[in-house]
């Protein structure tokens, strides 16, 4: 009988340590989450490259900032960019250098147009002309990271041809 208590005292003693071993690790989780900051992206450059058939791409240039204490290593990122509220832009890239800490980072992609609103951008750009136009970029970053996972982040702004 007092063996089968010892046995029934180390196997609840077992299940008391994997307990409050399984509360460390999810407090840590928590505590590395808490201070983590969302990056910021900004547009900085958008180049038409040379036109193949139907296709017309871009040169995109995003300056992505990282404001926490350790590098930010992405495994990818997805982004859409709108113009006058028209997704024209879009797509993915998984060749994302990493963000040292307190650092910013040039983000070169290449995207091909929506053929279909960039028409409708068009058209409406046609009966309506402006001098400047209002845009946003919309970005996910992928860290790899499961308890940070998709980092979601944006920029907005105004193009000015008047300058």
């Amino acid at each position: 009988m007092l063996s089968s208590m010892r046995k029934l005292s180390a196997a609840s003693v077992g299940r008391y340590i994997g307990f409050a071993c399984l509360l460390f690790l999810l407090s840590a989780c928590a505590s590395l989450q808490s201070g983590f900051q969302t990056p910021s992206v900004k547009l900085v450059s958008l180049q038409a490259l040379p036109a193949s058939g139907l296709e017309q791409r871009f040169a995109i240039g995003l300056r992505v900032a990282n404001p926490n204490g350790a590098a930010l290593n992405l495994v990818g990122m997805t982004y859409a960019i709108e113009l006058e509220g028209f997704k024209l832009i879009s797509g993915v890239s998984n060749d994302i250098p990493s963000i040292a800490a307190y650092d910013e980072t040039l983000v070169e992609i290449e995207a091909s147009v929506n053929l279909l609103d960039g028409v409708r951008f068009l058209n409406d750009l046609l009966s309506n002309p402006k001098n400047a136009l209002n845009y946003k970029v919309g970005a996910s970053l992928d860290t790899g990271i499961p308890f940070i996972g998709k980092i979601p982040v944006s920029d907005t702004g105004v193009i000015d041809f008047n300058q």
